[in-house]
């Protein structure tokens, strides 16, 4: 399973956020590691023009994962919560 990473301006893509998003991936979509060929994920700050300083105030995530049997699946999020991008549903 290929994970691709990709960020805005915004979001710096240091190597800790992109481990930490790599095994998140690698822990939720695990299961179907054998069917999913490439996942890919964009992050974005929705609001850097607005944030006063730490992490910002909302993450938007987008996923989009290819399998060898099926269209292609995307799902897309916000959260105020970092972590909170990274949990949705499978």
């Amino acid at each position: 399973m290929l994970i691709q990473i990709n960020t805005d301006d915004n979001v710096n893509p240091s190597d800790t956020l992109t481990k930490w998003v790599e095994a998140t991936v690698r822990d939720i979509l695990g299961r179907f590691a054998d069917q999913v060929t490439r996942v890919e994920i964009h992050l974005s700050d929705e609001n850097s023009d607005k944030k006063s300083g730490g992490f910002p105030g909302t993450v938007h995530l987008f996923l989009g994962g290819r399998s060898g049997r099926h269209d292609p699946r995307n799902l897309e999020k916000e959260s105020d919560d970092p972590g909170g991008s990274c949990s949705v549903p499978v």
